[in-house]
């Protein structure tokens, strides 16, 4: 029989039980968060200091509202000038309506000049995921999937394992790609060890290395000038969003020209004209390819950058090369760098 654990999802933070009310003029019960940098934080840190506690949801339309309006970002600034503490918390979880990993907050926040002392994420959003760690069937299937060194089936596996193991509790098909990865090397780590011994090869003689990496010390990043909000014209913005597994999950069989408009017609969440938005959702997605094909190079060059800066899993590691003594420095990315 497997062995049953509660995991807060992507394994970050405490939150406050329901139950726990609490009167005006006690001292707030502590909680410790990591924030969009990954930086901890507890609330006794801001001991004595008058602290704001916003809960944001950037997809939330009273959020937009505030936001688009500069308001927050006004009040923001006015106050964490006066010595206030300004926490935004994220506490969607995975799948769910403005959930957001470290740099996807980092993005957020930069696109709309927000001005926090922190975003501090809680995916937990105060609920815990019963889940059971792997057993022999599911490290078959992942075996099977590695020796496969197939993307789209390790990317099947995955989905099958975390679906199992959390008794489909996780969406998985509403996961963007990196969270779902994500999520997998946080239950990995929970089931059979936090290290993974991946074969790299030297970048001089190209012969397999075998190097030790810690799974806890994996996290999702993305390039500093990844945006959100891409302007085409002067009066034309198109509004990204991340991808889901579920839209990705037959791009493979397509050729490169078809995959990279795939990719970018599932990317687009609005179009601002002048005053007009138009929700992709809303569009039949032919006439959102319409759209990308309509522009000119330098325009998709654009709307493409956001593809190519989305946020990723990466690991830099340093290793000697134990056939020709070579000094590496290497970057692993994307979750088949980590299968061992």
């Amino acid at each position: 029989m497997g062995r049953y654990l509660l995991l807060p999802v992507l394994a970050i933070g405490w939150t406050l039980p329901a139950s726990a009310a609490v009167e005006p003029g006690e001292a707030a019960p502590e909680f410790t968060l990591n924030d969009s940098k990954g930086t901890s934080h507890k609330l006794s840190d801001f001991r004595g200091k008058l602290v704001v506690l916003e809960w944001l949801n950037h997809e939330c339309p009273f959020v937009k509202k505030h936001y688009s309006g500069g308001d927050m970002q006004r009040l923001q600034k006015e106050y964490t000038a006066k010595g206030v503490v300004w926490l935004s918390i994220i506490s969607s979880a995975p799948g769910k309506q403005g959930h957001r990993t470290g740099p996807q907050a980092e993005a957020d926040t930069k696109d709309k000049d927000a001005a926090p002392t922190a975003v501090l994420l809680d995916p937990a959003g105060g609920k815990k995921i019963e889940y059971r760690p792997f057993v022999v069937k599911e490290e078959k299937i992942l075996l099977m999937a590695a020796e496969s060194k197939d993307e789209k089936t390790i990317n099947s596996a995955i989905r099958e394992v975390i679906s199992a193991c959390t008794n489909g509790a996780v969406d998985v098909f509403k996961l963007p790609l990196v969270d779902m990865e994500y999520l997998f090397l946080q239950l990995r780590s929970h089931s059979v060890g936090e290290t993974v011994k991946p074969n790299v090869k030297c970048s001089k003689c190209e012969l397999p290395n075998e190097v030790e990496i810690n799974l806890k010390e994996i996290q999702p990043t993305s390039d500093p000038d990844h945006k959100k909000v891409i302007p085409l014209v002067a009066d034309i913005s198109v509004v990204m969003k991340y991808p889901t597994v579920d839209d990705l999950k037959d791009i493979d069989s397509q050729s490169d020209i078809d995959k990279a408009l795939t990719l970018l017609v599932k990317s687009i969440d609005k179009v601002y004209q002048g005053e007009k938005i138009f929700n992709a959702s809303e569009m039949d997605p032919k006439e959102v390819r319409g759209f990308i094909e309509e522009m000119t190079q330098e325009q998709f060059k654009k709307l493409f950058s956001f593809v190519e800066t989305m946020p990723k899993l990466e690991k830099k590691i340093q290793f000697k090369c134990k056939h020709c003594g070579h000094e590496n420095d290497s970057t692993l990315r994307g979750i088949t760098s980590f299968f061992s």
